[in-house]
Protein backbone atom coordinates (compact mmCIF):
# COMPACT_ATOMS: atom_id res chain seq x y z
CA UNK A 1 0.00 0.00 0.00
CA UNK A 2 0.89 3.36 -1.02
CA UNK A 3 1.67 5.75 2.40
CA UNK A 4 -1.14 7.60 1.49
CA UNK A 5 -3.49 4.96 1.34
CA UNK A 6 -2.49 4.10 4.74
CA UNK A 7 -3.06 7.40 5.88
CA UNK A 8 -6.73 7.54 4.40
CA UNK A 9 -7.42 4.76 6.73
CA UNK A 10 -7.34 6.77 9.29
CA UNK A 11 -9.96 9.01 8.56
CA UNK A 12 -11.00 12.48 6.82
CA UNK A 13 -8.78 14.25 9.23
CA UNK A 14 -5.70 12.10 8.50
CA UNK A 15 -6.20 12.47 4.94
CA UNK A 16 -5.76 15.77 5.35
CA UNK A 17 -2.37 15.54 6.66
CA UNK A 18 -0.83 13.62 4.32
CA UNK A 19 -0.59 15.76 0.97
CA UNK A 20 2.37 14.38 -0.36
CA UNK A 21 4.18 10.26 -0.44
CA UNK A 22 6.22 9.65 2.52
CA UNK A 23 9.87 9.65 1.81
CA UNK A 24 11.54 6.29 1.25
CA UNK A 25 13.64 6.57 4.42
CA UNK A 26 9.94 6.24 6.46
CA UNK A 27 9.18 2.97 4.55
CA UNK A 28 12.54 1.08 5.37
CA UNK A 29 11.29 -1.48 8.11
CA UNK A 30 13.03 -0.16 11.19
CA UNK A 31 13.24 -0.86 14.46
CA UNK A 32 11.51 0.96 17.39
CA UNK A 33 14.37 2.77 18.50
CA UNK A 34 14.99 3.95 15.24
CA UNK A 35 10.80 5.05 14.37
CA UNK A 36 11.72 7.08 17.82
CA UNK A 37 14.92 8.71 16.14
CA UNK A 38 12.79 9.24 12.56
CA UNK A 39 9.92 10.77 15.06
CA UNK A 40 11.95 12.80 16.86
CA UNK A 41 13.78 14.09 13.59
CA UNK A 42 10.54 15.33 11.99
CA UNK A 43 9.22 16.36 15.45
CA UNK A 44 12.29 19.22 15.45
CA UNK A 45 12.34 19.58 11.40
CA UNK A 46 8.93 20.11 10.61
CA UNK A 47 8.55 23.75 11.82
CA UNK A 48 11.63 24.36 10.14
CA UNK A 49 10.45 22.56 6.83
CA UNK A 50 8.43 25.67 5.54
CA UNK A 51 4.87 23.44 5.01
CA UNK A 52 1.79 24.01 5.67
CA UNK A 53 -1.29 21.95 6.15
CA UNK A 54 -4.59 23.88 5.96
CA UNK A 55 -7.08 23.02 8.94
CA UNK A 56 -4.47 22.25 11.41
CA UNK A 57 -2.38 24.40 13.91
CA UNK A 58 0.96 25.35 12.91
CA UNK A 59 3.41 24.61 10.25
CA UNK A 60 4.74 21.46 8.39
CA UNK A 61 2.98 18.49 10.56
CA UNK A 62 2.42 16.05 6.91
CA UNK A 63 5.70 14.12 6.74
CA UNK A 64 5.24 13.33 10.63
CA UNK A 65 2.05 12.10 10.63
CA UNK A 66 2.40 10.36 7.44
CA UNK A 67 5.30 8.23 9.65
CA UNK A 68 2.90 7.43 11.96
CA UNK A 69 0.39 5.86 10.37
CA UNK A 70 2.67 3.67 8.66
CA UNK A 71 4.81 3.27 11.58
CA UNK A 72 2.74 0.33 12.96
CA UNK A 73 3.18 -2.27 10.61
CA UNK A 74 6.94 -1.76 10.30
CA UNK A 75 7.34 -1.68 14.18
CA UNK A 76 5.84 -5.06 13.65
CA UNK A 77 8.22 -6.22 11.31
CA UNK A 78 11.30 -5.12 13.15
CA UNK A 79 9.59 -7.41 16.07
CA UNK A 80 9.25 -10.55 14.05
CA UNK A 81 13.52 -9.73 13.47
CA UNK A 82 13.92 -9.70 17.35
CA UNK A 83 12.11 -12.12 17.67
CA UNK A 84 13.54 -14.65 15.54
CA UNK A 85 17.35 -13.35 16.11
CA UNK A 86 16.89 -14.50 19.79
CA UNK A 87 18.20 -17.88 21.33
CA UNK A 88 20.57 -19.46 19.56
CA UNK A 89 21.66 -16.04 17.39
CA UNK A 90 22.51 -13.54 21.00
CA UNK A 91 25.39 -12.61 19.24
CA UNK A 92 23.10 -10.81 16.50
CA UNK A 93 20.79 -9.52 18.58
CA UNK A 94 23.74 -7.78 20.81
CA UNK A 95 24.36 -5.98 17.66
CA UNK A 96 20.72 -5.16 17.23
CA UNK A 97 20.63 -3.86 21.00
CA UNK A 98 23.82 -1.71 20.89
CA UNK A 99 22.64 -0.25 17.60
CA UNK A 100 19.19 0.29 19.01
CA UNK A 101 21.48 2.03 22.11
CA UNK A 102 22.99 4.65 19.94
CA UNK A 103 19.69 5.35 18.77
CA UNK A 104 17.89 5.78 21.46
CA UNK A 105 20.95 8.46 22.62
CA UNK A 106 20.64 10.39 19.64
CA UNK A 107 17.14 10.60 20.57
CA UNK A 108 17.44 11.62 24.29
CA UNK A 109 19.72 14.28 22.93
CA UNK A 110 17.34 15.45 20.56
CA UNK A 111 14.77 15.70 23.00
CA UNK A 112 17.07 17.37 25.48
CA UNK A 113 17.43 20.33 22.72
CA UNK A 114 13.67 20.14 22.40
CA UNK A 115 12.87 20.34 25.92
CA UNK A 116 15.29 23.20 26.50
CA UNK A 117 13.95 25.16 23.74
CA UNK A 118 10.45 24.57 24.92
CA UNK A 119 11.69 25.51 28.73
CA UNK A 120 13.17 28.86 27.24
CA UNK A 121 10.36 29.59 25.14
CA UNK A 122 12.26 29.45 21.80
CA UNK A 123 9.62 26.05 20.89
CA UNK A 124 6.36 26.01 20.58
CA UNK A 125 4.51 22.92 19.59
CA UNK A 126 1.24 21.97 17.60
CA UNK A 127 -1.17 19.58 18.17
CA UNK A 128 0.42 17.33 15.31
CA UNK A 129 3.79 17.67 17.47
CA UNK A 130 2.10 16.67 20.71
CA UNK A 131 0.64 13.75 18.83
CA UNK A 132 4.30 12.57 17.60
CA UNK A 133 5.35 13.00 21.58
CA UNK A 134 2.92 10.39 22.38
CA UNK A 135 3.79 7.89 20.11
CA UNK A 136 7.01 8.70 21.11
CA UNK A 137 6.44 7.60 25.18
CA UNK A 138 4.11 4.71 23.39
CA UNK A 139 7.34 3.78 21.61
CA UNK A 140 9.58 3.69 24.85
CA UNK A 141 7.02 1.52 26.39
CA UNK A 142 7.47 -1.03 24.28
CA UNK A 143 10.80 -0.87 24.06
CA UNK A 144 10.95 -1.26 27.55
CA UNK A 145 8.15 -4.29 27.81
CA UNK A 146 10.45 -5.99 24.84
CA UNK A 147 13.71 -4.85 27.17
CA UNK A 148 12.12 -6.71 30.25
CA UNK A 149 10.89 -9.81 27.65
CA UNK A 150 14.65 -10.12 26.43
CA UNK A 151 15.91 -9.83 30.16
CA UNK A 152 13.69 -12.80 30.86
CA UNK A 153 14.69 -15.02 27.99
CA UNK A 154 18.29 -14.37 28.92
CA UNK A 155 17.93 -15.75 31.93
CA UNK A 156 16.11 -18.62 30.92
CA UNK A 157 18.56 -19.50 28.69
CA UNK A 158 21.22 -19.20 31.82
CA UNK A 159 19.41 -21.18 33.66
CA UNK A 160 18.59 -23.79 31.58
CA UNK A 161 22.23 -24.09 31.14
CA UNK A 162 23.18 -24.99 34.44
CA UNK A 163 20.40 -27.31 34.27
CA UNK A 164 22.07 -28.94 31.11
CA UNK A 165 25.28 -29.40 33.03
CA UNK A 166 23.84 -30.44 36.19
CA UNK A 167 21.79 -33.33 34.47
CA UNK A 168 25.41 -34.61 33.57
CA UNK A 169 25.31 -36.06 36.47
CA UNK A 170 22.77 -38.52 35.52
CA UNK A 171 25.36 -40.51 33.21
CA UNK A 172 26.96 -41.18 36.79
CA UNK A 173 23.77 -42.36 38.59
CA UNK A 174 22.98 -44.72 36.06
CA UNK A 175 25.50 -46.90 36.94
CA UNK A 176 24.38 -46.84 40.45
CA UNK A 177 21.59 -49.45 39.84
CA UNK A 178 23.67 -51.64 37.68
CA UNK A 179 26.14 -52.08 40.69
CA UNK A 180 23.52 -52.69 42.84
CA UNK A 181 22.36 -55.41 40.75
CA UNK A 182 25.73 -56.90 40.57
CA UNK A 183 26.20 -56.97 43.91
CA UNK A 184 22.72 -58.70 44.34
CA UNK A 185 23.56 -61.20 42.05
CA UNK A 186 27.14 -61.93 43.74
CA UNK A 187 25.22 -62.14 47.07
CA UNK A 188 23.18 -64.52 45.56
CA UNK A 189 25.66 -66.65 44.33
CA UNK A 190 27.78 -66.94 47.23
CA UNK A 191 24.29 -67.89 49.35
CA UNK A 192 23.98 -70.44 46.39
CA UNK A 193 27.49 -71.93 46.55
CA UNK A 194 27.53 -72.08 50.61
CA UNK A 195 24.04 -73.94 50.30
CA UNK A 196 26.00 -76.05 47.82
CA UNK A 197 28.79 -76.57 50.23
CA UNK A 198 26.33 -77.56 52.94
CA UNK A 199 24.30 -80.18 50.99
CA UNK A 200 27.22 -81.79 49.36
CA UNK A 201 28.11 -82.52 53.48
CA UNK A 202 24.56 -83.78 53.86
CA UNK A 203 25.22 -86.10 50.68
CA UNK A 204 28.56 -87.32 51.98
CA UNK A 205 26.86 -88.40 55.24
CA UNK A 206 24.11 -90.23 54.10
CA UNK A 207 25.89 -91.96 51.50
CA UNK A 208 28.68 -92.89 53.95
CA UNK A 209 26.17 -94.38 56.08
CA UNK A 210 24.54 -96.15 53.54
CA UNK A 211 28.02 -97.80 52.60
CA UNK A 212 29.03 -98.20 55.97
CA UNK A 213 25.68 -100.22 56.83
CA UNK A 214 26.31 -102.20 53.14
CA UNK A 215 30.17 -103.07 54.83
CA UNK A 216 28.91 -104.42 58.13
CA UNK A 217 25.57 -106.16 57.85
CA UNK A 218 25.97 -108.77 61.04
CA UNK A 219 24.50 -111.32 59.32
CA UNK A 220 23.91 -114.76 61.64
CA UNK A 221 27.26 -116.59 61.82
CA UNK A 222 25.03 -119.82 60.42
CA UNK A 223 24.71 -118.32 56.94
CA UNK A 224 28.34 -119.32 56.32
CA UNK A 225 27.66 -123.04 57.51
CA UNK A 226 23.98 -123.73 55.99
CA UNK A 227 25.58 -125.47 52.54
CA UNK A 228 27.27 -127.72 55.11
CA UNK A 229 24.29 -128.54 57.18
CA UNK A 230 22.35 -129.31 54.23
CA UNK A 231 24.56 -132.15 53.23
CA UNK A 232 24.33 -133.21 56.98
CA UNK A 233 20.83 -133.47 56.84
CA UNK A 234 20.36 -131.41 60.72
CA UNK A 235 17.47 -130.38 59.02
CA UNK A 236 16.53 -128.70 63.02
CA UNK A 237 19.67 -126.57 62.81
CA UNK A 238 18.80 -126.02 59.73
CA UNK A 239 15.21 -124.28 60.38
CA UNK A 240 16.71 -122.93 63.51
CA UNK A 241 19.18 -120.76 60.75
CA UNK A 242 16.69 -119.65 58.18
CA UNK A 243 14.76 -118.10 61.78
CA UNK A 244 17.58 -116.30 62.77
CA UNK A 245 18.41 -115.30 58.71
CA UNK A 246 14.72 -114.12 58.81
CA UNK A 247 14.82 -112.40 61.85
CA UNK A 248 18.01 -110.34 60.91
CA UNK A 249 17.21 -109.87 57.29
CA UNK A 250 13.57 -107.89 58.04
CA UNK A 251 15.21 -104.91 59.64
CA UNK A 252 18.02 -105.01 58.22
CA UNK A 253 16.63 -104.82 54.41
CA UNK A 254 14.56 -101.75 55.95
CA UNK A 255 17.27 -100.40 57.15
CA UNK A 256 19.31 -100.28 54.14
CA UNK A 257 16.20 -99.42 52.18
CA UNK A 258 16.29 -96.71 53.82
CA UNK A 259 19.74 -95.50 54.17
CA UNK A 260 19.85 -96.17 49.98
CA UNK A 261 17.08 -93.61 49.59
CA UNK A 262 18.29 -91.05 51.54
CA UNK A 263 21.74 -91.26 49.83
CA UNK A 264 20.11 -91.19 46.13
CA UNK A 265 17.92 -87.67 48.08
CA UNK A 266 20.70 -86.53 48.57
CA UNK A 267 22.86 -86.64 45.92
CA UNK A 268 20.34 -85.85 43.55
CA UNK A 269 19.59 -82.58 45.43
CA UNK A 270 23.20 -81.63 45.67
CA UNK A 271 23.05 -82.26 42.03
CA UNK A 272 20.60 -79.90 41.40
CA UNK A 273 22.22 -77.15 43.88
CA UNK A 274 25.11 -77.59 41.31
CA UNK A 275 23.36 -76.47 38.54
CA UNK A 276 21.67 -73.73 40.14
CA UNK A 277 24.37 -72.50 41.15
CA UNK A 278 25.81 -72.31 38.08
CA UNK A 279 23.38 -70.75 36.84
CA UNK A 280 23.43 -67.86 39.55
CA UNK A 281 27.53 -67.76 38.50
CA UNK A 282 26.46 -66.93 35.09
CA UNK A 283 23.79 -64.58 36.06
CA UNK A 284 26.64 -62.85 38.40
CA UNK A 285 28.98 -62.50 35.94
CA UNK A 286 26.74 -60.94 33.07
CA UNK A 287 25.38 -58.54 36.01
CA UNK A 288 28.87 -57.49 36.57
CA UNK A 289 30.01 -57.11 33.19
CA UNK A 290 26.57 -54.67 32.52
CA UNK A 291 28.04 -53.10 35.49
CA UNK A 292 31.40 -52.37 33.88
CA UNK A 293 29.53 -51.39 30.88
CA UNK A 294 27.70 -49.16 32.41
CA UNK A 295 30.44 -47.51 34.65
CA UNK A 296 33.04 -47.00 32.18
CA UNK A 297 30.69 -46.08 29.50
CA UNK A 298 28.51 -43.59 32.14
CA UNK A 299 32.32 -42.04 32.98
CA UNK A 300 33.12 -41.55 29.45
CA UNK A 301 29.36 -39.79 28.29
CA UNK A 302 30.00 -37.90 31.89
CA UNK A 303 33.63 -36.69 30.21
CA UNK A 304 31.90 -35.55 26.85
CA UNK A 305 29.09 -34.30 28.54
CA UNK A 306 30.97 -31.83 30.86
CA UNK A 307 32.77 -31.12 28.61
CA UNK A 308 30.57 -29.69 25.25
CA UNK A 309 27.94 -28.35 28.04
CA UNK A 310 30.60 -26.71 29.97
CA UNK A 311 31.53 -25.02 26.40
CA UNK A 312 28.14 -24.38 25.41
CA UNK A 313 27.77 -22.87 29.35
CA UNK A 314 30.47 -20.26 28.79
CA UNK A 315 29.59 -19.34 25.05
CA UNK A 316 25.88 -18.39 26.09
CA UNK A 317 27.42 -16.12 28.84
CA UNK A 318 29.54 -14.53 26.79
CA UNK A 319 26.55 -13.74 23.98
CA UNK A 320 24.42 -13.21 27.10
CA UNK A 321 26.60 -10.62 28.20
CA UNK A 322 27.18 -8.56 25.60
CA UNK A 323 23.38 -8.70 24.92
CA UNK A 324 23.13 -7.54 28.74
CA UNK A 325 25.21 -4.59 28.50
CA UNK A 326 22.90 -3.65 25.28
CA UNK A 327 20.15 -3.71 27.22
CA UNK A 328 21.12 -1.47 30.40
CA UNK A 329 22.62 0.98 27.57
CA UNK A 330 19.41 1.09 26.08
CA UNK A 331 17.11 0.75 29.09
CA UNK A 332 19.46 4.56 30.47
CA UNK A 333 18.70 6.30 27.01
CA UNK A 334 15.12 4.99 27.72
CA UNK A 335 14.14 6.73 31.14
CA UNK A 336 16.32 9.63 30.17
CA UNK A 337 14.17 10.09 26.70
CA UNK A 338 11.01 9.60 29.10
CA UNK A 339 12.64 11.95 31.57
CA UNK A 340 12.85 14.74 29.00
CA UNK A 341 9.21 14.17 27.57
CA UNK A 342 7.64 14.43 31.31
CA UNK A 343 9.65 18.05 30.95
CA UNK A 344 7.93 18.80 27.80
CA UNK A 345 4.46 17.38 29.25
CA UNK A 346 4.75 19.26 32.68
CA UNK A 347 2.94 22.66 33.42
CA UNK A 348 5.03 25.85 32.83
CA UNK A 349 5.32 25.84 36.49
CA UNK A 350 7.25 22.63 36.61
CA UNK A 351 9.08 23.00 33.25
CA UNK A 352 12.16 24.32 35.00
CA UNK A 353 12.16 22.08 37.82
CA UNK A 354 12.08 18.81 36.21
CA UNK A 355 14.75 20.00 33.43
CA UNK A 356 17.32 20.56 35.94
CA UNK A 357 16.13 17.10 37.35
CA UNK A 358 16.94 15.69 33.70
CA UNK A 359 20.20 17.16 33.99
CA UNK A 360 21.43 16.33 37.06
CA UNK A 361 20.37 12.74 37.11
CA UNK A 362 24.15 10.55 36.69
CA UNK A 363 22.70 7.59 36.35
CA UNK A 364 19.22 5.21 36.24
CA UNK A 365 19.27 2.17 37.76
CA UNK A 366 19.79 -0.97 35.92
CA UNK A 367 19.13 -3.31 38.55
CA UNK A 368 16.62 -4.88 37.08
CA UNK A 369 18.17 -6.20 34.14
CA UNK A 370 20.83 -7.94 35.93
CA UNK A 371 21.62 -11.24 34.80
CA UNK A 372 22.37 -13.92 37.38
CA UNK A 373 25.27 -16.50 35.76
CA UNK A 374 25.98 -19.79 37.04
CA UNK A 375 29.26 -20.83 37.73
CA UNK A 376 29.84 -24.70 36.80
CA UNK A 377 29.84 -26.95 39.81
CA UNK A 378 32.88 -29.02 39.81
CA UNK A 379 33.22 -32.04 38.09
CA UNK A 380 32.55 -35.18 40.24
CA UNK A 381 35.07 -37.74 39.84
CA UNK A 382 34.19 -40.97 38.17
CA UNK A 383 35.71 -44.15 39.75
CA UNK A 384 36.27 -46.87 36.85
CA UNK A 385 38.42 -49.24 39.67
CA UNK A 386 35.41 -51.34 41.41
CA UNK A 387 35.65 -52.65 37.35
CA UNK A 388 39.28 -52.87 36.86
CA UNK A 389 39.06 -56.61 36.71
CA UNK A 390 36.27 -57.87 35.39
CA UNK A 391 35.32 -61.99 34.59
CA UNK A 392 37.35 -64.57 33.79
CA UNK A 393 40.56 -62.13 34.53
CA UNK A 394 42.66 -63.73 37.05
CA UNK A 395 42.75 -61.28 39.54
CA UNK A 396 38.79 -61.02 39.68
CA UNK A 397 38.99 -64.78 39.66
CA UNK A 398 40.62 -65.05 42.76
CA UNK A 399 38.79 -61.98 44.22
CA UNK A 400 35.30 -63.33 43.61
CA UNK A 401 35.63 -67.19 43.83
CA UNK A 402 39.14 -68.68 44.34
CA UNK A 403 39.43 -66.78 48.06
CA UNK A 404 35.88 -67.15 49.20
CA UNK A 405 35.30 -69.68 51.93
CA UNK A 406 33.12 -72.18 50.11
CA UNK A 407 34.97 -72.62 47.06
CA UNK A 408 37.07 -75.29 48.40
CA UNK A 409 33.79 -77.30 49.06
CA UNK A 410 31.93 -75.62 46.05
CA UNK A 411 34.74 -75.04 43.42
CA UNK A 412 32.33 -72.36 40.18
CA UNK A 413 32.05 -74.09 36.64
CA UNK A 414 33.59 -72.34 33.35
CA UNK A 415 33.56 -68.14 33.66
CA UNK A 416 31.67 -66.02 31.30
CA UNK A 417 33.79 -63.53 29.60
CA UNK A 418 32.68 -59.82 29.02
CA UNK A 419 32.41 -59.05 25.38
CA UNK A 420 34.07 -55.79 24.91
CA UNK A 421 32.82 -53.30 22.32
CA UNK A 422 35.53 -53.52 19.12
CA UNK A 423 37.12 -57.00 20.53
CA UNK A 424 36.56 -60.10 21.17
CA UNK A 425 37.92 -60.79 24.86
CA UNK A 426 38.32 -64.15 25.81
CA UNK A 427 39.75 -65.66 28.90
CA UNK A 428 42.58 -68.39 28.15
CA UNK A 429 40.86 -70.86 30.81
CA UNK A 430 36.99 -69.98 30.15
CA UNK A 431 34.95 -70.39 27.13
CA UNK A 432 33.58 -66.47 26.18
CA UNK A 433 29.11 -66.30 25.34
CA UNK A 434 28.69 -66.16 21.74
CA UNK A 435 26.86 -62.84 21.22
CA UNK A 436 22.84 -62.69 21.08
CA UNK A 437 22.40 -61.51 17.45
CA UNK A 438 21.31 -57.55 17.39
CA UNK A 439 17.53 -57.10 17.06
CA UNK A 440 16.11 -53.64 16.05
CA UNK A 441 14.22 -51.89 18.33
CA UNK A 442 10.77 -51.07 17.51
CA UNK A 443 8.49 -48.88 19.97
CA UNK A 444 4.43 -49.79 19.75
CA UNK A 445 1.31 -48.49 21.65
CA UNK A 446 2.95 -44.73 22.75
CA UNK A 447 0.74 -43.20 25.52
CA UNK A 448 1.58 -39.91 25.82
CA UNK A 449 -1.20 -37.96 27.70
CA UNK A 450 -1.49 -34.36 27.50
CA UNK A 451 -3.75 -31.68 25.44
CA UNK A 452 -7.19 -33.00 24.00
CA UNK A 453 -6.24 -34.18 20.53
CA UNK A 454 -2.11 -33.49 20.98
CA UNK A 455 0.50 -35.26 18.19
CA UNK A 456 2.44 -37.97 19.61
CA UNK A 457 5.85 -38.54 18.07
CA UNK A 458 8.70 -40.65 17.76
CA UNK A 459 12.22 -39.87 16.34
CA UNK A 460 15.79 -41.20 16.51
CA UNK A 461 18.47 -39.24 17.85
CA UNK A 462 20.98 -38.30 15.09
CA UNK A 463 22.44 -34.61 15.91
CA UNK A 464 23.10 -33.05 18.85
CA UNK A 465 19.65 -31.90 19.37
CA UNK A 466 16.10 -32.38 18.64
CA UNK A 467 12.81 -31.14 18.79
CA UNK A 468 11.65 -30.87 22.34
CA UNK A 469 7.35 -30.69 22.10
CA UNK A 470 5.41 -31.18 19.59
CA UNK A 471 3.44 -28.11 19.60
CA UNK A 472 6.65 -25.84 20.30
CA UNK A 473 8.86 -24.95 17.29
CA UNK A 474 12.16 -26.83 17.19
CA UNK A 475 14.70 -23.59 16.81
CA UNK A 476 12.93 -22.29 20.39
CA UNK A 477 12.47 -25.21 22.42
CA UNK A 478 14.79 -28.06 21.55
CA UNK A 479 16.89 -30.80 23.83
CA UNK A 480 20.43 -30.13 23.57
CA UNK A 481 23.79 -31.79 24.26
CA UNK A 482 22.51 -35.55 22.83
CA UNK A 483 26.20 -36.86 21.75
CA UNK A 484 25.90 -39.74 23.86
CA UNK A 485 22.25 -40.74 22.89
CA UNK A 486 23.03 -41.14 19.22
CA UNK A 487 20.66 -43.59 17.90
CA UNK A 488 17.93 -43.17 20.15
CA UNK A 489 14.31 -42.46 20.27
CA UNK A 490 12.56 -39.84 21.60
CA UNK A 491 8.62 -40.16 22.56
CA UNK A 492 7.73 -36.73 21.81
CA UNK A 493 4.38 -35.58 23.33
CA UNK A 494 2.83 -31.89 23.50
CA UNK A 495 4.09 -29.31 26.48
CA UNK A 496 0.92 -29.82 28.43
CA UNK A 497 1.96 -29.41 31.77
CA UNK A 498 -0.96 -31.69 33.48
CA UNK A 499 0.31 -35.56 34.67
CA UNK A 500 -1.28 -38.69 32.85
CA UNK A 501 -0.12 -41.84 31.26
CA UNK A 502 3.08 -42.04 29.69
CA UNK A 503 3.22 -45.78 27.94
CA UNK A 504 5.14 -47.52 25.41
CA UNK A 505 5.72 -51.27 24.25
CA UNK A 506 9.14 -52.62 22.96
CA UNK A 507 10.40 -55.71 21.67
CA UNK A 508 14.03 -55.87 23.45
CA UNK A 509 14.97 -54.31 26.37
CA UNK A 510 15.55 -50.90 26.80
CA UNK A 511 16.68 -47.86 29.26
CA UNK A 512 14.65 -45.13 29.67
CA UNK A 513 15.87 -41.67 30.40
CA UNK A 514 13.21 -39.09 31.66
Amino acid sequence: TSPNSACSARGARRRALCPAPCSPFVMKAVGRAAAAVALVALLIAGPRAGATVAGDVGPGPGAAHCLLSTKTKLTKASGYQLETSRGSVLAQLAGDRSAEADRLKHTAASLQKLAVGVVEGTEALSETQREVLKDIRQEMDQISESTDTDHKENQDQVDRARDNLVACDTAISGSEAAASTSSSEESAHATCRTEEEQLLATKEASCAAYESACSSLNAPSCMQNLASLQEGSEFDTIQECVAQISTWSSPTNASLTEKRAACAKDREAYERKIETCGRAQGSFEMAFCNYRTALTGGCSNYTQCRSSREAEQRQLHEEVRVAEKGRKSSSVAVQLIKCFLGVIEASAEEQPQRLEACRGTDEFSTSHLNIEYHEAAPAQECDTSPVENYPCHQEWLADRYQKQPWYSKAPTTACIACKLAGSAATSTSTPTQEAAPTLALVISDVVSSGASNAAVEVEEVTGQSIKYATNRDRWSYALNGLQSLQGAKLIRGDNDKSTGDQAFKVNVPVTVVV
